[in-house]
């Protein structure tokens, strides 16, 4: 497992979702993670999560905003990855694997507290699950591309394709080149920018 072979104390993954809406209830249409080293041994992207799930048997909301833009998009990309499952207990079992079960360790990053982790969040009420992380375990990656990088000088050369790994891997790409770069968060990026970048988001 990817963490034993780095043998890092805390296990950082970034989570992106697509949704049919913005409110917390949203329809989810897919999950992306990867995991990720920040200390300046940078050792890259490791194991990955992608999960799509049926809009059809998902209790929750769309606004037209969001419909608009992805007909504007022209879809959401989608691959017809689904699993029979839920979500939340795969998701669960990907973090479980990565932690060796220490949920203790899960640092969970996306790109603002306030869209994809209420949304996952909201997931697992749906399956009546427990979310696997604490409520002090969430950063926000956003405040630390505008607090380090706000001229995305050091962002991966890609396009959004608003497909949920590829752009939690551009994410978590972006952060490293970040750590890497900046000499004052390599010792541990989690104890210089958690208190600046914790969410407020609570668990279940």
């Amino acid at each position: 497992m990817i963490n034993q072979k780095w043998n890092l104390q805390d296990v950082h993954v970034m989570v992106d979702v697509e949704t049919l809406g913005l409110q917390q209830n949203a329809i989810v249409l897919s999950i992306g993670a990867v995991v990720f080293d920040p200390t300046p041994r940078d050792r890259g992207l490791g194991d990955e999560f992608y999960i799509e799930i049926d809009p059809e048997k998902y209790h929750g909301s769309i606004d037209v905003g969001t419909v608009k833009f992805w007909i504007q998009q022209g879809g959401c990309p989608l691959d017809g990855k689904r699993e029979g499952r839920h979500v939340a207990e795969l998701f669960t079992e990907y973090l479980d694997k990565l932690c060796s079960g220490d949920r203790k360790r899960l640092v969970i990053w996306s790109n603002g507290t306030d869209f994809d982790i209420p949304k996952l969040q909201y997931a697992y009420r749906l399956g009546k699950r427990v979310v696997p992380w604490g409520y002090s375990a969430v950063r926000d990656a956003r405040t630390v591309y505008k607090l380090f990088d706000p001229d995305k000088l050091l962002a991966p050369v890609t396009n959004p394709s608003h497909n949920a790994l590829d752009d939690a891997k551009n994410q978590a790409q972006w952060l490293i080149n970040i750590f890497l770069g900046v000499p004052h968060v390599h010792t541990n990026p989690t104890d210089t920018l958690g208190s600046a970048t914790s969410g407020l988001s609570t668990s279940d």
